[in-house]
């Protein structure tokens, strides 16, 4: 059987239109193991002369899968050359985000958040995306991504639920029920276990459509549960 390993997956190629990757900034859990931070920011040009700066952090409380109140935040800023304001950069939308929300990520004690332990993976079958297992101190992990589309004439949504197996007993997170609007699809990324190795953190790679700039968006979405 032949295996890929992608440490980074982002969207079907056969998408047909130009693809725009966020830039991963911070990732990590917290002290105590309890919530998982992830920030990432791009710069996108949509012509010669206009660009998009963005940036977004995530915050979850692990043990719900939830972001954590006022612990998910975006910010935008589509700036004209032929304007006499100055663009915000990249570096200034991260530096939004990070003061918005300083007091949170310090009680969380996420400053700085810890890496915890790095999985080995996804380990995908060829020309399989949606199941994929991942290696954890000689242990298997398998998760497997069932998403459902839902084709609209202007704007698509999209749901995804995660099957995960280690040692003969599974785990659901998420649920097909779930709709994110203007989600295209999603795409297994890696895998990230707590400090305490009682927790993980999944990162799936969500493709978004952006008719702005004709292209593909391809943001970070953090599914988070506790072990077995």
């Amino acid at each position: 059987m032949t295996l890929i390993l992608l440490s980074l997956l982002g969207p079907n190629l056969c998408l047909g239109a130009p693809i725009v990757y966020w830039n991963l900034d911070m990732l990590g859990f917290s002290a105590n193991s309890q919530f998982f931070i992830l920030v990432e920011s791009r710069t996108e040009d949509y012509n010669d002369t206009v660009h998009g700066a963005s940036a977004r952090i995530m915050i979850m409380d692990v043990a719900k899968n939830k972001c954590l109140d006022g612990g998910c935040l975006s910010v935008h800023d589509t700036q004209d050359e032929g304007k006499s304001e100055l663009p915000k950069t990249e570096e200034a939308q991260l530096r939004s985000v990070y003061s918005k929300t300083w007091r949170l990520r310090k009680k969380r004690k996420l400053t700085p958040p810890k890496i915890g332990y790095t999985t080995e993976g996804p380990f995908f079958e060829e020309n399989n995306c949606k199941s994929a297992y991942y290696l954890f101190q000689d242990q298997q992990i398998g998760v497997t991504l069932q998403q459902n589309i839902v084709p609209y004439k202007y704007a698509r949504k999209a749901s995804v639920q995660l099957e995960v197996n280690r040692e003969n007993i599974s785990k659901t997170i998420d649920s097909i029920e779930n709709y994110r609007d203007n989600a295209q699809g999603y795409q297994l990324g890696r895998l990230f276990v707590s400090p305490n190795q009682k927790n993980m953190a999944i990162l799936i790679h969500v493709s978004y459509y952006n008719s702005e700039s004709k292209s593909v968006d391809v943001r970070t979405l953090v599914q988070t549960a506790k072990f077995f």
